[in-house]
């Protein structure tokens, strides 16, 4: 039972679930940034500012990674 969480676990991401971020925009959003806590660790504005990426998914992504967070929408 163990193995097969700790195979869930490694088969499953952070960054999966959001509306609009399918697996080709996860893949390039990871690599650009250089890592999936890259991506936790990027602001609203360092997602926005990627032009591949729709300002409502770059939205729902920061969302998504910082519930309950203070600083506001632009």
């Amino acid at each position: 039972f163990h193995g097969q969480l700790r195979a869930k676990r490694m088969t499953t991401s952070v960054l999966d679930g959001i509306a609009g971020l399918g697996e080709h925009r996860r893949q390039r959003l990871v690599r650009e940034l250089g890592g999936v806590n890259k991506v936790k660790a990027a602001t609203r504005d360092e997602l926005r500012a990627l032009s591949w990426l729709p300002d409502g998914v770059a939205e729902a992504v920061y969302t998504h990674l910082h519930p309950g967070s203070t600083e506001p929408a632009p």
